[in-house]
């Protein structure tokens, strides 16, 4: 299974340490994140995590999103991987406020739809956002996915009841995207 995938613009990695990580996790919810609300990670569950499985386990994988231009970490994709007998996954983009709407998360699900696709027998790879958050949307149906549908008031954010939107992309649909010939599969970060 390849761990490192590097496409035009982003890479998907490991990373190198708990540190790393945890830093980042604090600097992208160290604050309110309009449109989902507060988060509250818990630094002590996921170093555990990080140093049982290097936060690739049996349940997810979480990679961290290099940008190639500027050799900088800027954000994580989460992969919540398909359960026994499922045959769908999740993914999520989380990048930093200074690199966002630049096409860095638009590419980076596209990469976690390779890793997803190519190790996983499954037909869907989902998403999900608050339907007030029309940036995300844009950026799910341009690498690719398409609305599937929406769930009515479920999910309580900055102090009121929002929308949540599905998205989708199912294996036919993306082994037509351009990515998977430009895509290279474990290269090593330089």
């Amino acid at each position: 299974m390849h761990v490192i995938w590097t496409g035009a613009r982003v890479r998907l990695r490991p990373f190198s340490k708990v540190e790393e990580g945890l830093e980042l996790v604090k600097q992208i919810h160290g604050e309110l994140i309009p449109h989902w609300g507060p988060r509250w990670e818990r630094p002590l569950e996921q170093a555990r995590a990080y140093e049982d499985a290097g936060w690739c386990g049996v349940d997810n994988c979480t990679f961290a999103i290099d940008r190639l231009d500027i050799g900088q970490l800027v954000g994580y994709e989460f992969v919540r991987l398909p359960a026994v007998g499922s045959l769908g996954a999740w993914i999520a983009t989380y990048i930093q406020a200074g690199h966002q709407r630049q096409g860095f998360g638009i590419e980076a699900k596209q990469l976690a739809m390779c890793f997803v696709f190519e190790n996983y027998p499954v037909e869907r790879v989902g998403a999900v956002t608050p339907s007030t958050h029309t940036e995300a949307r844009r950026g799910l149906e341009r690498c690719g996915m398409h609305y599937e549908g929406r769930r009515v008031r479920s999910w309580f954010s900055n102090a009121r009841w929002v929308d949540r939107t599905y998205y989708v992309i199912f294996r036919e649909e993306w082994e037509r995207l351009p990515v998977r010939q430009l895509v290279k599969r474990g290269a090593q970060p330089e």
